[in-house]
Parts: C-alpha cells; sequence; structure tokens
C-alpha cells in the first residue's frame, strides 16, 4: 500500500471530503478566471471530464478507474455506518 494510500485509507470519510476539496480549488484556480463564479458542481463536472482527457492520454482505463473508484466508495462509506 502506498503512503498516501495508508493516510487515506487511516482518514475518516470527512478527511478524505477535505482532500478532495483542496483538490478541487487547486482545480478551480488553474482552470477558471474568475474560480470563485463557478458553482461546485459544474467544477466538479469539468475536473472528471479532464480527468477522462488524461486517462485517455495515459491509457489508463477509465471504466476500470471508475468501477475502483465506485468499490472504494462504498467500503469507506460502510466504515462510517459501522
Amino acid at each position: 500500500m502506498s503512503a498516501r494510500r495508508a493516510i487515506l485509507a487511516a482518514g475518516t470519510n470527512a478527511a478524505r471530503a477535505q482532500i478532495a476539496a483542496r483538490a478541487l480549488g487547486t482545480y478551480q484556480a488553474e482552470a477558471y478566471d474568475h474560480p470563485e463564479y463557478e458553482e461546485e458542481e459544474t467544477s466538479i463536472s469539468d475536473l472528471i471530464c479532464d480527468l477522462r482527457h488524461w486517462a485517455d492520454c495515459n491509457s489508463i482505463s477509465w471504466q476500470r478507474a471508475l468501477d475502483r473508484a465506485a468499490a472504494h466508495y462504498q467500503s469507506e462509506k460502510k466504515e462510517d455506518e459501522a
């Protein structure tokens, strides 16, 4: 397990969400002239689209990445419910 994944695995879903918020903020700052005017849902959609372009350029299976993300999400949600 990578060091990054170990940190995320030990964290709470609230901590994971905070990490995602920082990543989204960085994306917004890079992608938009006025990121403060962009709705978060639009920013998330744009980021996902750009990640798919990146995956295509790097020969990464988008579907496998989505499947893995969905499995991780379900597992992590169960941790919160326990």
